[in-house]
């Protein structure tokens, strides 16, 4: 009888001993045991419970900050200011040093951010609609400024005169600049749309434009005179 006792009083410690230190679970407020043997999906569940942790409610992009590496493809989001990015960066820090993939990560042609747009020299700017945070990408200011009178674009291919035309929409001071004339509509709604968000955002003066009064073709590319 005492014999038996002795067993099972050893079997449960044994496995008392083995719940406390059973793998993580993540998802908790301190993230996984961090001296427990972890495993990639444990740290892949912290950073997504620590990013839906974080607040995105908004009154105006003031309330709002930028967040690195939370969300899909590891893209930047936008949420509240005063959201615990501590937590997150702990856990975001394990899993890199864990050698873990991130769970938003994406492959390939898949890894293009919702946000991106094809302007050189970018930033990435709050926004609050809907009082929700949100994140557009613009052109920087500096860069914009230094354009004001032409150039937000490159002046596109040519073969011949005639594939250029003279246009005053594509910058901020109206100056004229040379342009394909089959420029894309894409790219031009483009332009509208960075003008109408860095107009209040970016301090200028527009000062006279460059004289323009012909496009033509130059080694390839629209060029004015």
């Amino acid at each position: 009888m005492m014999r038996t006792l002795i067993v099972l009083l050893f079997v449960a410690s044994c496995g008392a001993e083995t719940a406390t230190t059973a793998e993580p679970d993540g998802g908790t407020d301190s993230g996984p045991e961090l001296s427990a043997a972890g495993t990639c999906s444990s740290y892949q569940g912290w950073v997504t419970d620590t990013v839906r942790g974080l607040p995105r409610d908004c009154s105006t992009p003031a309330d709002c900050m930028v967040v690195e590496r939370a969300g899909n493809c590891e893209c930047s989001i936008s949420a509240k200011i005063g959201g615990d990015l501590a937590a997150l960066n702990t856990a975001l820090q394990a899993l890199d040093e864990n050698s873990c993939s991130h769970p938003f990560a994406c492959l390939g042609s898949m890894s293009q951010c919702s946000y991106q747009t094809p302007f050189e020299n970018k930033e990435l700017v709050v926004t609050c609609k809907e009082n929700t945070c949100g994140l557009i990408e613009v052109m920087a200011c500096d860069t914009y400024v230094a354009r004001k009178n032409g150039g937000i674009y490159a002046p596109g291919g040519c073969t011949m005169d005639t594939d250029c035309e003279l246009r005053d929409d594509l910058n901020p001071c109206g100056c004229d600049e040379a342009y394909p004339a089959s420029f894309p509509f894409v790219l031009e709604n483009e332009a509208f749309t960075l003008m109408q968000r860095n107009e209040g955002r970016c301090a200028f003066t527009c000062d006279a434009c460059p004289p323009a009064t012909e496009a033509f073709c130059d080694a390839g590319k629209c060029a004015s005179r």
